[in-house]
């Protein structure tokens, strides 16, 4: 199942798989585990994990099979503008919330965090079963944070350094 959805991925048009270093945000219903497994599956490739608010915060850091480090990202939540500038500072490229309804109003955080993930063109998880398999694949299919193992090497040093 991993490789189906992993081969179904990498050849969809525009899509662009987040890269360990850059940030995750992470949102939603807290009643479930799912988060839990998701942020077990993508710590240890060396992610920046994010979360709406402080309950998230403290469930993600108190479930987690790993010790892991999650930051608060406060949303300015009428401000187009400054919303940008969030995901541009803090290099949101992937954003997962399990919210089991929708938000009451357009400035819940859900909300806002679920309508400029798709506005910004960043990849949007808000179903749990898939978000757990994209997690999984992310896992299986990506380099751990320990790095790139020393044997494998550019291309330019295989022809020694010249820029093709």
């Amino acid at each position: 199942m991993v490789e189906a959805y992993w081969t179904s991925l990498q050849s969809t048009m525009n899509f662009r798989m987040p890269e360990p270093g850059e940030g995750l945000l992470f949102g939603g219903d807290l009643s479930k585990t799912w988060l839990t497994q998701i942020v077990d599956y993508v710590a240890p490739l060396g992610y920046k994990l994010y979360a709406t608010g402080k309950d998230v915060k403290h469930f993600l850091e108190s479930t987690c099979k790993n010790k892991v480090k999650v930051d608060v990202i406060e949303f300015p939540k009428e401000d187009k503008r400054a919303l940008r500038e969030v995901f541009k500072k803090y290099d949101i490229r992937g954003v997962f919330n399990l919210a089991l309804t929708r938000g009451k109003t357009t400035l819940d955080v859900d909300y806002v965090m679920r309508r400029n993930a798709v506005d910004f063109g960043v990849p949007l998880f808000m179903e749990p079963q898939t978000a757990i398999l994209f997690a999984r694949c992310m896992s299986e299919k990506l380099p751990r944070s320990e790095g790139i193992p020393p044997e494998v090497r550019r291309w330019s040093e295989f022809i020694g350094g010249k820029p093709l």
